[in-house]
């Protein structure tokens, strides 16, 4: 699962697409209008919210809780902002994934980032997994 709110959060987040080629995604954000950009791929628009409104960000805690539920996913992928956190979040209290945050700066000329440079980077340290393990679903 992919999450990321709308503008430069979503931007870091497709300069990942290249790093997760030939996995299932599923993509989550808080414009519509970003479907055209993953076509091919799972998408499921949110609406955003901010810590103000605590409405929109019950609705919001509510529908990512229920996302994770249906597409239980195996790894969740965030570049930030208050979806990602509820995803992250949510995805630990479950238990069935393991998360590791890891701050990550994509930087606008490093857009060939490889596989393994990103499972370095995003699960340190590598015995979150297990001895000899590898990351669950990738």
């Amino acid at each position: 699962m992919m999450v990321a709110s709308s503008g430069g959060h979503w931007i870091q987040l497709i300069r990942l697409n290249d790093a997760f080629a030939g996995h299932q995604k599923f993509y989550v954000t808080t414009n519509a209008e970003y479907n055209s950009e993953v076509k091919g791929h799972s998408f499921y628009s949110i609406q955003d919210a901010n810590r103000w409104d605590r409405v929109k960000l019950f609705i919001l805690a509510s529908k990512m809780l229920w996302l994770l539920i249906r597409v239980q996913p195996n790894v969740v992928v965030s570049t930030g902002a208050l979806p990602g956190f509820f995803a992250l979040l949510f995805a630990k209290l479950l238990g069935r994934i393991k998360t590791t945050i890891k701050k990550y700066f994509i930087k606008p000329l490093d857009q060939n980032i490889s596989l393994h440079k990103l499972r370095q980077l995003t699960f340190y340290p590598p015995h979150n997994f297990g001895k000899n393990s590898k990351l669950p679903g990738l």
